[in-house]
C-alpha cells in the first residue's frame, strides 16, 4: 500500500514538473539584417503563437528584439518588403536563446539589381549627407487622400501647400528651392522638365499606390547623376515585380465626394522565371475648393525575367491619366472673408446647361516605360542598363480674347490682382470694346454668366466671338538612356561609373477649344494662315504661338566609395553637355506678345528663319564626403561640392524667340554641410547645418515700369543656410516617437544687374537692382513637428502628427521691387509680407484583422488639420507699407488660405 502511494506520489510530481516545463518562458533574442547589405530592418515583426495566444514585438532601431515565449515555440518574423522566416521549436530545453543574426531577403525580384540604378542612396551605402526615407508602411498609412508631396511634410526644412486646390496642384519647397531646383526621379531616373525643370504632381498623381519607398536627400547629395539640384533630390522607387503571389482590393471615400478604388494582383516568382505584377485605380470627387472637381486613372504593369543568375530583364510601365478644373487666381483676404465660399472661394467658374464651366481646366497624360536590364558580370561587378521613354500628351485650358497694340485681351472672364478685370480694348477694326464693367459677364451672384457670354458672341456675326476658350498644349516626346556598372576593388573601396543619355522634343501652341457661341475667331493669325486666305479660326486651329523646344543631353559621372567599420567617405564627379534650339514651324509667330498681322517684326525675311543657333551648355560637377563612427553610438559627417548648371530652356532665348541670349552663362553653386548622429536600440538623432551660395542665377521677367519690355537678369545671387534636427524614440516595443526642427536664413544677395529689351528683340538698355540681404519668399523658414505611432493593442494603430510653420515670408518678383512715381524709380528694399504663423495637428487609425487563412484585411481612417485651423499657405507680395514701422502690412497681398478639416476611411482587403 505505502509502495502505491509512493508511486502515485511520485507520478503526480513528474506531472506537475511536466506541466511546469511546458508553460516556463524562454526568453528569445536576436537581431534582424537585410541578407544584401546586413543593414538592420527596423520595426520588423516578431510573432509567437495564433489567435487568442497571440504575442510579438518589434525590432528597435539597430534591428534587435527580446520576446518571451514558450519552450518549443513556432516563431515568425515578418517585414514589409521582405519574404517572412519561421523558426519552429525555438527554446527547447532552454531558459534564453540567442538566435545571433536573422536575415530577410527581399520579397522583390532582382530587388537589389533595380536599386542599382532605381536608388539615390543604395542601402549599402553609409552615406555622410542627411537622407530620410518613407517606408511602404509609412506611405500606405498616410497617402489614400493624400496628394504625394504632402507624405513629406514632416521632413526638415519641407514645405508643402496645395497651391490654388485643384487636383496635383501641391507645390513642394526644399530648402527654399522649388521644384525647378530640386532634382525628382522616378526609379532613378530623371522626371523634372526637361525645358523648365518643374515637376507637375498631377501628372504622378497615382504614384503614391505603386510607391515602395520614397527617398529625400537634402541638399547637394550623394546621388551619382549629374542632376545639379541645388535644393535637394527626392527619388520615388516604384514596387517591382513581387516575389510571391497574391494582391489587394482596396475602396475608401473622403471628403467633398472622393471616391477611390482599385487593386493590386501579382503571379510570384514563377517556376519558368516569370513574374508579373498590375495594379490599377481610379479616384473622383468635387475637389475642396469650389468648382474642382476632377477625375484621375492609374495604372502600373511591371514585367521581369530572371533569365540565369547572371541575368534579369525587367519591363515597367505606368501613368496617370487625369483632368481636372483648377482655381488660378488668388485673391484679397477681405474677399474671402466677405464671400459665403470663405476659404473655399473660387470666382473663376459658372454654370452651363446645369453643368459647371471653368476657364482654367488641366488635362494630361505622361505615360513611362521602361526596360531595364541587370547583369552580374562576378562577385564584384555589375552593369545595370535603363532605356527609357515617355511619350505625353495634354495641356491647360484658358480664356482668350482679341488684342489690342499692347497685347491686352478682351478678357471679361477671368481677374487680375484679385479684382476683375476691366481693360480698355480695341478689336482689329479699331472699334473700342470697353472700358468693361458693363461687359464683364456675371451672375448677381458674382459668378461667369456663360450664357451671356455665348449670347454676346452669337450676336457679333461674321466677326467673331470677342471671347473663347483655347487650350495652351504641350505635348513631348523624351526618349533616355541611363547606365551604370559598379565595381567592388576590395573590401573597402568601390567604383561606379555611368552614362546619362536623354532626347527631349516639346512641341507648344494654342488651340482653339470653343468658340463659346461665335461664328469664329480672328485674333493673331498666322501668317501661314494670312497667306492661305484663311482670315477667320475654327475648333481646332492653331493661333497666337506655335514654338517646339528641342534638348540633348549626354552625361558621364563616376564615383569613388570607401566603406569600413568606423569610416567612410565618397568623391564624385559629372561632366554633361546639354544642347537647346528653339524651332518655329515656317510662317508661325513665335511670341503671344504682339500683333502678328501688324507688328514688322515678323516680315518675310523674319519667317524663313525657323530654327535657333544650338545653344550649347557644358555644367559640370564635384562634391565629396565622409563620416566616422565613434564610441558605439555615434557619428559625424561632412559634405561639400560645386557644380555649375546650365540655365534653363527660356533663359537661353530672347523673347520666345529663335535668338540666342548673347549674355548666357553657366549658374553656380558651392554647398557646404557638417552633421553628427547618435544612435542607440531606442533612441536616433541627427543635427547638421548647411551653407549654400548661389551665383549668376538667370531670370526673365516683364517690365514693371514700361509697357512692352522684359528685363533679363543675369547675375541675381541667393545665399541659404540653416540648421535641421530630426528624432527618433522607442520607449516601448509599441509607440514609436518622431520629431523634427529646422530653421533657415535664406536671403537675396548683393545687386543685379539686368538687359532691358523691347518686343523686336532690340537691347534698349541695362538697369540694376539691390536685393542684398532681402529674405527669399514663398516657403516657411521655420518649420517642427512631433509626431507618434501608437500600437494601443494588437493590430490597432493611432498615428497623429503636429507641425508647425513660421518665418515664411510672402512670395514676390524682384520687378516687383520697383515702382515708378513721374520720371523716377523707387526701390523697396525691405522684406516681402511676413505671414502669420501656423500650426496643424493630423489624426488617423487603422486596424489589422484576419478574415479567413491567407486573408487579412485593413481598415483605416484619417482626419488632416483636425483643428480645422484657418491659415495662409501662399501669398503674393503686395505693396502697401506701415508708415511706422517701414514693413509691407499684407492687405492688399494675394491670398490661398489652405484646406480645412479634410476626412477618409476605407478598407484594403489582402489576399
Amino acid at each position: 500500500m505505502r509502495q502505491n502511494v509512493f508511486r502515485l506520489l511520485c507520478a503526480v510530481a513528474l506531472m506537475i514538473a511536466g506541466v511546469g516545463v511546458s508553460f516556463a518562458q524562454v526568453v528569445v533574442t536576436g537581431q534582424v539584417l537585410d541578407a544584401e547589405n546586413n543593414a538592420p530592418i527596423v520595426g520588423a515583426s516578431v510573432t509567437t503563437g495564433q489567435g487568442s495566444t497571440l504575442r510579438g514585438v518589434t525590432t528597435d532601431l539597430n534591428g534587435k528584439f527580446r520576446i518571451d515565449v514558450p519552450h518549443r515555440a513556432k516563431i515568425t518574423i515578418r517585414s514589409i518588403g521582405y519574404n517572412q522566416i519561421i523558426l519552429d521549436k525555438v527554446g527547447t530545453g532552454a531558459k534564453t536563446v540567442e538566435l545571433g543574426k536573422i536575415l530577410l531577403t527581399p520579397d522583390a525580384v532582382s530587388l537589389g539589381q533595380v536599386e542599382v540604378i532605381a536608388s539615390v542612396v543604395p542601402k549599402d551605402r553609409k552615406v555622410p549627407v542627411p537622407v530620410s526615407n518613407i517606408s511602404l508602411k509609412q506611405i500606405e498609412s498616410k497617402a489614400f487622400n493624400t496628394e504625394f508631396p504632402e507624405l513629406l511634410k514632416s521632413t526638415p526644412s519641407v514645405y508643402v501647400t496645395r497651391s490654388g486646390g485643384g487636383f496635383g496642384d501641391s507645390r513642394i519647397m526644399m530648402r527654399g528651392f522649388d521644384t525647378d531646383n530640386l532634382g525628382v526621379l522616378i526609379n532613378g531616373v530623371p522626371v523634372n522638365d526637361m525645358e523648365g525643370g518643374k515637376v507637375y504632381w498631377s501628372n504622378w498623381a497615382g504614384l503614391s499606390d505603386v510607391s515602395s519607398m520614397v527617398q529625400v536627400q537634402r541638399g547637394l547629395g550623394a546621388s551619382r547623376l549629374g542632376i545639379s539640384s541645388v535644393g535637394g533630390t527626392i527619388n520615388i522607387v516604384t514596387k517591382n515585380t513581387d516575389a510571391k503571389k497574391g494582391g489587394n482590393v482596396f475602396m475608401g471615400v473622403g471628403n467633398d465626394g472622393y471616391v477611390k478604388y482599385g487593386f493590386n494582383l501579382s503571379t510570384g516568382l514563377m517556376e519558368n522565371g516569370w513574374a508579373i505584377t498590375a495594379s490599377a485605380n481610379t479616384s473622383y470627387g468635387n475637389g475642396y475648393v469650389k468648382a474642382t472637381d476632377f477625375r484621375g486613372y492609374s495604372y502600373f504593369l511591371n514585367i521581369s525575367k530572371k533569365i540565369n543568375e547572371a541575368h534579369t530583364l525587367s519591363f515597367t510601365a505606368f501613368g496617370a491619366p487625369q483632368w481636372h478644373n483648377q482655381r488660378s487666381s488668388r485673391h484679397l483676404q477681405s474677399q474671402y472673408d466677405n464671400h459665403p465660399d470663405g476659404t473655399r472661394m473660387n470666382l473663376e467658374y459658372g454654370y452651363l446647361d446645369g453643368k459647371v464651366l471653368t476657364p482654367r481646366y488641366n488635362f494630361y497624360h505622361k505615360p513611362q516605360l521602361s526596360l531595364n536590364h541587370y547583369w552580374t558580370i562576378n562577385d564584384k561587378s555589375s552593369l545595370s542598363t535603363a532605356l527609357y521613354a515617355s511619350i505625353a500628351s495634354g495641356g491647360g485650358r484658358r480664356v482668350d480674347g482679341l488684342k489690342d497694340k499692347n497685347g491686352y485681351y478682351s478678357n471679361w472672364i477671368e481677374t487680375y490682382k484679385g479684382q476683375r478685370s476691366y481693360k480698355v480694348i480695341k478689336d482689329n477694326a479699331g472699334n473700342v470694346i470697353g472700358p468693361n464693367p458693363t461687359n464683364f459677364k456675371a451672375t448677381p451672384d458674382g459668378l461667369i454668366d456663360w450664357e451671356a457670354v455665348y449670347a454676346a458672341n452669337a450676336a457679333n456675326g461674321d466677326k467673331g466671338s470677342q471671347v473663347i476658350l483655347g487650350n495652351s498644349v504641350n505635348n513631348h516626346k523624351w526618349f533616355g538612356l541611363l547606365s551604370s556598372y559598379r565595381n567592388r576593388l576590395d573590401e573597402n573601396f568601390t567604383l561606379t561609373t555611368g552614362f546619362d543619355g536623354r532626347y527631349y522634343r516639346g512641341d507648344h501652341y494654342k488651340e482653339v477649344y470653343s468658340l463659346l457661341g461665335g461664328q469664329n475667331f480672328q485674333s493673331l493669325l498666322f501668317q501661314s494662315q494670312v497667306d492661305a486666305g484663311k482670315t477667320a479660326l475654327n475648333k481646332g486651329d492653331k493661333y497666337d504661338y506655335h514654338n517646339i523646344g528641342e534638348v540633348v543631353w549626354a552625361g558621364l559621372f563616376a564615383q569613388g566609395e570607401f566603406t569600413s567599420e568606423m569610416f567612410d567617405a565618397f568623391l564624385s564627379g559629372s561632366l554633361t553637355y546639354e544642347g537647346y534650339r528653339y524651332l518655329v514651324p515656317e510662317g508661325y509667330s513665335v511670341t503671344n506678345h504682339a500683333n502678328f498681322l501688324k507688328n514688322p517684326l515678323y516680315g518675310p525675311d523674319f519667317v524663313k528663319r525657323t530654327a535657333s543657333d544650338r545653344v550649347n551648355l557644358m555644367p559640370w560637377s564635384i562634391k565629396a564626403g565622409a563620416s566616422y563612427k565613434f564610441l558605439d553610438y555615434n557619428n559625424v559627417f561632412f559634405n561639400a561640392g560645386y557644380f555649375t548648371r546650365a540655365p534653363k530652356f527660356a533663359g537661353a532665348f530672347l523673347n520666345y524667340s529663335t535668338q540666342v541670349n548673347k549674355h548666357l552663362t553657366n549658374e553656380k553653386i558651392m554647398t557646404v554641410e557638417l552633421g553628427y548622429g547618435f544612435q542607440n536600440e531606442v533612441f536616433r538623432a541627427n543635427l547638421n547645418g548647411y551653407f549654400t551660395k548661389w551665383d549668376d542665377r538667370f531670370l526673365r521677367r516683364n517690365s514693371v515700369l514700361e509697357k512692352n519690355q522684359y528685363w533679363n537678369f543675369r547675375n541675381l545671387s541667393a545665399l541659404h543656410k540653416g540648421i535641421e534636427l530630426d528624432l527618433e524614440y522607442r520607449p516601448a516595443k509599441e509607440l514609436r516617437l518622431t520629431g523634427m526642427f529646422s530653421l533657415g536664413d535664406w536671403r537675396w544677395g548683393g545687386i543685379s544687374k539686368y538687359d532691358i529689351y523691347n518686343e523686336s528683340q532690340e537691347l534698349l538698355g541695362e538697369g540694376q537692382i539691390d536685393l542684398n540681404g532681402v529674405h527669399v519668399g514663398n516657403s516657411a523658414q521655420i518649420t517642427a513637428a512631433v509626431g507618434f505611432d501608437w500600437e494601443v493593442f494588437p493590430r490597432l494603430h493611432l498615428r497623429g502628427n503636429y507641425n508647425y510653420y513660421g518665418k515664411n515670408y510672402a512670395a514676390f518678383e524682384p520687378t516687383n521691387r520697383l515702382t515708378k512715381k513721374g520720371t523716377e524709380v523707387e526701390v523697396f528694399k525691405g522684406d516681402s509680407w511676413k505671414m502669420p504663423n501656423y500650426s496643424l495637428v493630423d489624426l488617423s487609425a487603422s486596424y489589422n484583422f484576419e478574415v479567413y487563412k491567407g486573408m487579412n484585411a485593413t481598415v483605416f481612417g484619417g482626419v488632416n488639420n483636425l483643428l480645422n485651423t484657418k491659415y495662409i499657405a501662399d501669398a503674393t507680395d503686395g505693396s502697401k507699407v506701415d508708415a511706422t514701422t517701414g514693413l509691407r502690412t499684407g492687405e492688399d497681398a494675394l491670398v490661398w488660405y489652405g484646406f480645412g478639416r479634410t476626412w477618409q476611411m476605407g478598407m484594403r482587403v489582402n489576399f
